[in-house]
Formats: structure tokens, C-alpha cells, sequence
């Protein structure tokens, strides 16, 4: 009887701690990505992108060109995409001014509330946040906008406004994962 319950007590034991190691698994897991979510290999290299936490859902298959990969929070509430453009001969510095106003010509009280430029792995790159209304709903967004060779990537993070605080983190850890890496020479 002794060691039937001394058999019992080990089995709960071994359950309890296996337990534990998967919730602090998971929780880990939900703070950084592991791998990449999305890479999309350019001529002489590739453009990387991590989701936020493992939570987010990622879609490779039903996005509609230019848009090549999305991102969705769990409660569907806010969404990065990725945009590829073929835009040979244009600079980076060119296709600033064309992206702003087409969104001034097609976005109801479109607002340029910030911009700043920076390098993804020594690749220019430019970032703007905004707002607008779009079916009648306002919405804040950021976009990061680099050029490593004749394709421009866009990439959108967006939530209605009055919810973007709450994943503006969220945002930020998708634009900080961004990594270009290009081969020797181009």
C-alpha cells in the first residue's frame, strides 16, 4: 500500500513539473519569435521579418499582390504587412514623397504625425507614422519603407487608432526584426 502511494506521489510529481516546463516554455516562446516568420530571398540575398510573439498568426497563402506575407494579432484587432514593389531605377529617397501622397490622395484626414530615417544593416530605410480614416474607422499606422535593390519592401503595422497604444510594442519589435542581408558585392 506504502508504495502504491509513493507511485502515485511521483507520478503527480513528474505531471506537475511537466506542466510547469511547458507554461514556462510557452511563456517564453510568446515574448520573441524563435525563427524567422517570414524571408523573402532578393536577387544576391534576403529580407527577414520575425513576428512579435508566437501568439500572432502569420499568413503566407491568401495575401493579395503587392502584399507578399501578413501578420494578425491574435485578436485580430491589428495587422503588418509586407509589400514588395518593383521599382527599378526609382531611389529610396524618390519613392518618399510618391508613398505620402498617394495616401494624402486616397486616405480620408490623412494625417503624417512623425518620420524618421534610419539603416536596416547599412540599407536606407525611412519610417512614418500617420493617421486616417478608413471605412469610417480612424486608424493609426506605421510604415517602414526600405529599398536593398530594384524592390521596395512597405511594411505596414496598423491598428484602429484608439487601440494602437496596446500594440505599439508589438510594432516596434516587427520593425526591429527586420534584417537585409545582402551577398558580397551588391
Amino acid at each position: 500500500m506504502l508504495r502504491n502511494i509513493q507511485s502515485k506521489i511521483y507520478q503527480i510529481t513528474t505531471l506537475v513539473v511537466v506542466s510547469l516546463l511547458c507554461v514556462v516554455s510557452a511563456a517564453s516562446q510568446s515574448d520573441t519569435a524563435e525563427s524567422d516568420a517570414y524571408t523573402h530571398h532578393l536577387d544576391g540575398g534576403k529580407l527577414s521579418i520575425k513576428q512579435p510573439h508566437s501568439s500572432w498568426l502569420v499568413d503566407r497563402d491568401t495575401t493579395t499582390p503587392p502584399v507578399i506575407f501578413a501578420m494578425i494579432s491574435p485578436d485580430s484587432a491589428a495587422k503588418t504587412n509586407v509589400q514588395k514593389i518593383d521599382v527599378p531605377g526609382i531611389t529610396l529617397k524618390m519613392i518618399k514623397p510618391m508613398i505620402l501622397s498617394r495616401l494624402a490622395s486616397q486616405v480620408k484626414d490623412f494625417e503624417k504625425i512623425s518620420e524618421r530615417s534610419f539603416d536596416v544593416e547599412g540599407i536606407d530605410a525611412f519610417e512614418f507614422t500617420c493617421t486616417g480614416i478608413i471605412n469610417d474607422i480612424t486608424y493609426k499606422n506605421i510604415y517602414m519603407i526600405t529599398k536593398p535593390s530594384d524592390l521596395a519592401y512597405v511594411i505596414k503595422c496598423s491598428a484602429p487608432e484608439k487601440l494602437f497604444k496596446s500594440f505599439e510594442t508589438d510594432f516596434r519589435r516587427i520593425i526591429g526584426s527586420v534584417r537585409i542581408l545582402l551577398k558580397a558585392g551588391k
